[in-house]
């Protein structure tokens, strides 16, 4: 009988850089019409930036959990610059010399930084109860099979006792 020979994988198509020209094309009218949102962003946003230097690890989990909830606390306030209710330099000055906007911000920001470092440990707590409570059901089943079965299907006495 012939061995078959594998089809060789079909090439991929290349991806369009219509999107990335678009956001090209799109930056520099951004910077210049909204260059107070930048800013602001910049100044709120500094927590994930100095978490994104601080994570050493390969996937930067510290930079994604401070800065989900980082975002999320200067998106308000954001918002208020964006709807004209503060607008411009004016808006800008407003909310980043106020101190209930850093509160929140900063605040979010602490929220994940607590979340980062106790949610790996209540995982392995978690997991640690399951591997106990698995262990115990096999050891309580091995004694039924011995039961069953008889003693010949077990290595050793100790190892369900």
């Amino acid at each position: 009988m012939a061995k078959s020979v594998p089809e060789p994988a079909p090439t991929p198509k290349p991806r369009s850089r219509l999107p990335l020209y678009f956001a090209w094309a799109i930056a520099p009218l951004v910077a210049i019409f909204f260059w107070h949102v930048l800013a602001f962003l910049f100044l709120a946003m500094l927590p994930t930036i100095v978490a994104g230097f601080l994570d050493r690890r390969e996937g930067k989990y510290a930079a994604y959990a401070v800065g989900g909830f980082n975002l999320s606390g200067a998106i308000p306030f954001l918002f208020q610059m964006l709807d004209g209710t503060r607008p411009g330099m004016v808006g800008l000055v407003e909310i980043i010399s106020s101190p209930f906007p850093w509160l929140v911000i900063l605040g979010a920001a602490a929220i994940g930084w607590v979340i980062y470092y106790t949610i790996p440990t209540l995982v392995l707590r978690y997991q640690g109860i399951r591997d106990r409570q698995r262990i115990k059901y096999l050891r309580q089943r091995q004694v039924e099979l011995v039961d069953e079965w008889g003693p010949e299907v077990a290595p050793d006495e100790t190892t369900y006792a």
